[in-house]
């Protein structure tokens, strides 16, 4: 559902949430922006902690870079949640916040999604 999230990100508001001029970049840094950008639109606290504790050894590096991401949020440099941004429908942010939780046991379902007002509206 979470890749869904982005596709309808894209087709609605036509934006790219992720996308990431590389050119000069390093690989890591590449990767430390795309966590940061995932952070910052979906790392609300309690699918930022799903998500931690979801990861296990196996992605430790992935788990390691995010925690070491999260201090650079400050309020001089804030995260940027989709769940705020008021510009958007009200529906369609709340069903984007839903299929876009970071931690995959909070995630709604298809079925689910499918019963949501964005949903029977559209």
């Amino acid at each position: 559902m979470f890749s869904f999230g982005l596709v309808c990100i894209y087709t609605m508001l036509r934006k790219i949430i992720f996308r990431i001029d590389s050119e000069g970049l390093s690989r890591a840094d590449e990767e430390r922006l795309a966590i940061k950008r995932l952070l910052s639109h979906f790392g609300n606290g309690p699918g930022l902690v799903g998500l931690i504790d979801h990861l296990d050894d196996s992605v430790a590096a992935w788990r390691d870079l995010i925690l070491d991401v999260i201090p650079e949020f400050t309020t001089t440099n804030p995260r940027k949640p989709f769940s705020m941004r008021v510009e958007v429908d009200e529906e369609f942010r709340d069903i984007v916040t839903k299929m876009t939780s970071l931690d995959p046991a909070r995630r709604i379902t298809a079925r689910e999604a499918l019963k949501h007002p964005w949903f029977q509206d559209s």
